[in-house]
C-alpha cells in the first residue's frame, strides 16, 4: 500500500511538472512572439531614422547650396553698384568738363 502511495506521489509530482512544462512553454511562445514584434517594431524605427537622417542631409545641402547662391547674388550686386558708382563719377566728371 506504501509503494502505492509512493507511485500515486510520483505521478502526481510529475503530471505537476508536465504541466509547469507547459505553462513555461507556453510564455515561452508569448515572450517570443513580443520579441519578433519588437524586432519588427526596431526595423521599422531604424528605416525611418536612415529616412530622416537622409532627409536632414538633403535639407543640410539645400541650405548651403541656398546660402552659397545668396552669397555669390550679394557679390554680384556689390560689383553692379560699384561700376554702377563708377558709372556715375565718370559721367560726373563728363558733365563737369562739358560745362568748362
Amino acid at each position: 500500500n506504501e509503494q502505492a502511495t509512493t507511485h500515486e506521489g510520483i505521478h502526481a509530482r510529475l503530471l505537476a511538472a508536465e504541466q509547469q512544462i507547459q505553462q513555461l512553454r507556453e510564455q515561452n511562445q508569448k515572450l517570443e512572439a513580443v520579441r519578433d514584434e519588437l524586432s519588427l517594431q526596431l526595423q521599422d524605427t531604424q528605416i525611418a531614422a536612415e529616412r530622416d537622417s537622409s532627409d536632414l542631409q538633403k535639407l543640410h545641402a539645400l541650405h548651403a547650396s541656398a546660402v552659397k547662391e545668396h552669397q555669390e547674388a550679394a557679390q554680384r550686386e556689390s560689383e553692379a553698384a560699384q561700376r554702377a558708382q563708377a558709372d556715375a563719377e565718370a559721367l560726373r566728371v563728363e558733365v563737369e568738363e562739358l560745362k568748362e
